[in-house]
């Protein structure tokens, strides 16, 4: 089956096992229905049923009438995700090394999981049992639906900018519990020649489809700051 074409019918999270158990599954995986030349519209759609889904959420527990029933659902919902979240390192566990583009994709894609994991463990802390976030954490929500008043502008494009991010995650240079929440904080701060405001999601989305152009800017930058550096 296309999971570019495939529409689920009730169940909320069964698009994610179709992807994890099915299409992506390393014994059953098809080349033609997962390229080069598709996998950037693959990861939009994949990004776009991730929003959908933390919509579904919080569309299904605003409905529910006693906390009670929310803790029951949250939980649900948690265990769920979690589960596909443990298929999908399998998965990317048992991906060729030879075959970088899909190993790319499986990396991006449990880091997506994260973000579902997160943005439930953010919003319904307390129907986990989980302890409280700390303070830089649990602040990061807000920043995302609202904008600073002053932010720095940076003379590099947001894609750019998302892919310093993703880099210093790598190396571990920012700490963070997920890549997202390290979008999530620090872009709402930043803007751009070109844009006042920057979308946390839209920066972190394109950072699943590098184009060479921006790796060839940014390695230039960093010879330049490598000698600025060892002139002070």
């Amino acid at each position: 089956m296309n999971t570019l074409n495939y529409n689920p019918p009730n169940y909320p999270l069964e698009w994610f096992d179709e992807v994890f158990f099915e299409i992506l599954h390393p014994s059953k995986l098809d080349p033609v229905v997962l390229n080069s030349e598709n996998a950037g519209t693959f990861m939009n759609r994949f990004d776009r049923e991730v929003r959908s889904l933390r919509l579904r959420i919080k569309t299904h527990v605003i409905q529910l009438s006693s906390p009670k029933k929310v803790k029951t659902v949250v939980l649900q919902y948690h265990t769920a995700i979690r589960l596909l979240k443990q298929q999908a390192n399998v998965n990317y566990q048992n991906y060729s090394q030879k075959n970088k583009a899909l190993k790319k994709i499986g990396q991006a894609l449990m880091s997506m999981m994260d973000e579902l994991t997160v943005f439930l463990e953010l919003h319904y802390a307390p129907f986990l049992s989980l302890p409280p976030l700390n303070p830089p954490i649990a602040k990061s929500a807000p920043i995302d639906a609202k904008f600073p008043q002053f932010n720095i502008v940076c003379s590099l494009s947001a894609d750019q900018i998302g892919l310093i991010l993703k880099a210093a995650d790598d190396l571990k240079i920012i700490i963070s519990r997920s890549l997202s929440l390290v979008f999530k904080t620090i872009i709402p701060f930043l803007s751009t020649k070109n844009a006042k405001r920057l979308s946390w999601a839209s920066v972190r989305s394109h950072t699943y489809v590098i184009e060479e152009s921006d790796k060839e800017v940014l390695i230039n930058l960093f010879g330049a700051l490598i000698e600025k550096i060892r002139s002070y």
